[in-house]
């Protein structure tokens, strides 16, 4: 399943256009940025950003495996490097890769670290690779981590009356419930 699940779960968790002002991410497709999807443009595309926010289904899944993509690590055993999120095992992919889509890789690593019990530096390497080499065949329980990582975060960079918060709350909850 991989990216084709954690796709079809970002866009249930996601609406379509917003542009609220008190929203750190500013205006959104489908839980993409403007900013996020300038970057993506210039990357992968090759396009301009003259279609946001008019975004087609085709688009908003080419733009969103891009972002699956992001987020690489060394694999020794290939001598090469490759998405992290083919190394975690499912359905914690999803919960990584919601949370990414959500708040940012810098962060969601940051979080996958706190789950796996490894220093939360962002930094991807044989630590935390190893950490996460633990919990192949346990995927539901790395999720209940990531889930877990994700709502603590929440509650220590943000108050109960932020605008947000019951949002996400609800997000890692319908998150819960479709992995």
């Amino acid at each position: 399943m991989g990216f084709a699940q954690a796709l079809k779960l970002v866009l249930e968790l996601e609406g379509g256009a917003a542009d609220n002002p008190g929203d750190p991410g500013g205006e959104t497709v489908s839980g993409i940025t403007r900013e996020t999807f300038v970057q993506y443009c210039a990357e992968a595309d090759g396009r301009g950003v003259g279609d946001f926010p008019a975004l087609s289904a085709t688009q908003v899944a080419g733009f969103y495996r891009w972002y699956w993509d992001q987020a690489r690590v060394f694999d020794r055993e290939s001598g090469a490097s490759r998405p992290l999120l083919e190394m975690v095992p499912e359905p914690a992919d999803e919960a990584l890769f919601q949370w990414a889509v959500n708040s940012g890789w810098e962060i969601a690593l940051r979080g996958l670290q706190a789950a796996l019990l490894a220093a939360p530096d962002g930094i991807v390497g044989p630590l935390t690779l190893g950490a996460l080499m633990r919990f192949n065949g346990r995927g539901a329980a790395l999720a209940a981590l990531i889930l877990a990582a994700q709502m603590m975060h929440l509650g220590d960079t943000h108050d109960l009356e932020w605008p947000f918060f019951r949002g996400i709350v609800d997000r890692v909850e319908r998150t819960e419930e479709a992995i």
